[in-house]
């Protein structure tokens, strides 16, 4: 599968897209996220080696937000309460 190009899909939408290729521009990167003006969406595109490990790891059969509850049930226990 080859992903699209998501920084030409979020400025096609009119949402700031910023693109990071490496460690060394990280910090830049994410200081110009981090204080953008917000008069419109931002989106922060980081480039990683195909065989990283990137966190958190979701299983193909677990969406997003079930591996994140797994997660924290792990590290907290069983007496962890939702927040209803």
């Amino acid at each position: 599968m080859i992903n699209p190009d998501f920084i030409l899909l979020a400025r096609s939408m009119g949402v700031h897209a910023i693109r990071c290729h490496t460690a060394e521009e990280l910090p830049a990167k994410m200081k110009e996220f981090l204080e953008y003006d917000g008069s419109r969406p931002v989106l922060m595109e980081c480039l990683v080696e195909k065989n990283e490990h990137v966190f958190p790891m979701v299983c193909v059969v677990v969406c997003l937000h079930r591996s994140l509850f797994l997660t924290l049930f792990a590290l907290v226990g069983p007496g962890w309460q939702s927040p209803s």
